[in-house]
């Protein structure tokens, strides 16, 4: 895909919060677990993972962006 100029990344979120997360029989225990789990003890924040996103696909990525995986977990 290099020869062709095609570059391949990828986003991995972590502990971002979501609506799903109320599914849970105690949402606060599992939003505590997820927090005993961080290394900062903190939850990424939606405008974290887009500027990794905007990052990536700018609109003139240099080549240093090819073929990365982004880990965005906020902690």
């Amino acid at each position: 895909m290099g020869p062709a100029e095609i570059r391949v990344n990828c986003v991995s979120p972590g502990a971002f919060p979501t609506a799903a997360e109320e599914i849970h029989e105690d949402p606060e225990a599992y939003r505590r677990h997820v927090l005993d789990h961080q290394a900062l003890k903190r939850r990424g924040r939606p405008e974290e993972l887009a500027s990794v996103v905007s990052f990536l696909t700018g609109p003139t990525p240099p080549s240093s962006r090819a073929s990365a995986s982004r880990s965005t977990e906020g902690g």
